[in-house]
């Protein structure tokens, strides 16, 4: 199993709660485009399962939203809110 953090405190914190917004469609993108990537070297979309609290679980959407336009693949799973 293989697990990637995506640590986006910086565009999370703002300067404000829309800035925070507008970034996860940059952090979501470039997610996406990593996954992309992996996906060349052999990672199954199927097989990729995305967790996301709160804004974190839109950087998930927009990253499954880029593999499908530019991949045309469906991500196995993606939770949002996710409380450990």
């Amino acid at each position: 199993m293989n697990v990637i953090t995506v640590d986006w405190e910086r565009g999370a914190a703002g300067p404000s709660y829309s800035q925070a917004v507008a970034n996860t469609e940059l952090v979501g993108r470039q997610t996406g485009l990593l996954l992309g990537d992996m996906m060349a070297l052999g990672v199954r979309p199927s097989d990729i399962h995305m967790v996301g609290f709160s804004l974190g679980a839109h950087v998930a959407a927009c990253a499954a939203h880029i593999l499908f336009n530019r991949f045309r693949v469906k991500v196995g799973r993606i939770t949002g809110n996710f409380r450990a």
